[in-house]
């Protein structure tokens, strides 16, 4: 009587489904014929060995994988890529490409980009009136909602920019926001405190609201993690950059100190105007160091 084929461990796959699984235990002799117990990805199964092949050398490239036919299961490859997401974030490829509606402009990937391949996701975007802030910014939140949905967002702007805000989210982005003043921002930090499992937050504030006491005290104390916060500051100019009190700055940037990982600064503005670009950059700096100032940290960028 000829050896097993196999022995325990070993890799195989099933000839009539080219499915892969491992050998366990020693192989029995029955009926004048081995069988295997042979470990798949959902089950267990006991298989003759006339229906196992053994799995190809290592040594093997993907041209003769291919010219044999040895194919891998649809479920295998899905497997494989949720592995390497978990493992390895993939920085290069944007999952939302092209679901909103809007006029492709290379240059507003920029700041998406920026923000994939930074390990704090903290942006100060400074662009002239009018090249699309708003639509960098939304990108960026659609992004970071198809690869794990964001429940909780909070948008701070001018009281005069959030029907704005609200407008351009829904329409190019299908991104559905609530308009809060404070009581309702107060409503909602008492609802997260009571369930917190189940509190969603999509809300646009206004910067005068956020300078309140209470809220400032519901912000830090009861609405818990937030998943993203966005912050439209007023245009700035290279006096206002320098001028612009500290304490000031800490009200309208005290959202995104308790949001670390996806936080973003946005909506600076820099009138250009007859000024050399080294003043407009010199601006941007300014403001930067200031932001970060009340960070303490070096981890603000700047696009």
């Amino acid at each position: 009587m000829d050896q097993p084929f196999f022995k325990k461990g070993d890799s195989v796959t099933l000839r009539s489904t080219l499915e892969m699984g491992r050998t366990e235990g020693e192989p029995q002799l029955e009926g004048g014929e081995y069988w295997y117990r042979v470990r798949f990805v959902k089950r267990v199964e006991s298989v003759v060995e006339d229906h196992l092949d053994a799995i190809s050398e290592p040594a093997d490239t993907l041209e003769s994988l291919v010219s044999q036919g040895m194919w891998g299961r649809l479920q295998a490859v899905r497997c494989a890529l949720g592995i390497e997401r978990i493992a390895h974030t993939n920085r290069s490829t944007i999952y939302a490409f092209q679901s909103q509606r809007i006029l492709f402009e290379p240059y507003q990937y920029k700041t998406l980009l920026k923000v994939l391949d930074s390990p704090d996701r903290r942006v100060l975007i400074a662009d002239e009136v009018g090249l699309g802030k708003t639509i960098e910014t939304g990108l960026v939140l659609t992004e970071l909602n198809a690869r794990r949905p964001l429940e909780r967002v909070l948008i701070v702007c001018p009281s005069r920019l959030r029907e704005k805000w609200r407008n351009e989210l829904n329409g190019k982005f299908d991104q559905d926001f609530d308009i809060l003043d404070k009581r309702a921002f107060l409503q909602a930090a008492s609802r997260a405190q009571e369930s917190p499992s189940r509190f969603r937050l999509r809300g646009i504030m206004s910067m005068q609201s956020m300078r309140g006491d209470e809220v400032r005290e519901s912000l830090t104390s009861e609405l818990g993690h937030i998943d993203m916060v966005i912050v439209a500051v007023v245009s700035l100019t290279p006096v206002t950059a320098r001028s612009a009190p500290t304490s000031a700055l800490r009200s309208e940037l005290l959202p995104t100190r308790i949001c670390p990982t996806t936080a973003i600064v946005k909506g600076v503005s820099v009138s250009v105007s007859n000024r050399s670009m080294r003043t407009a950059r010199s601006t941007v700096d300014e403001c930067r160091a200031r932001i970060a100032g009340v960070f303490r940290t070096n981890s603000v960028m700047s696009v």
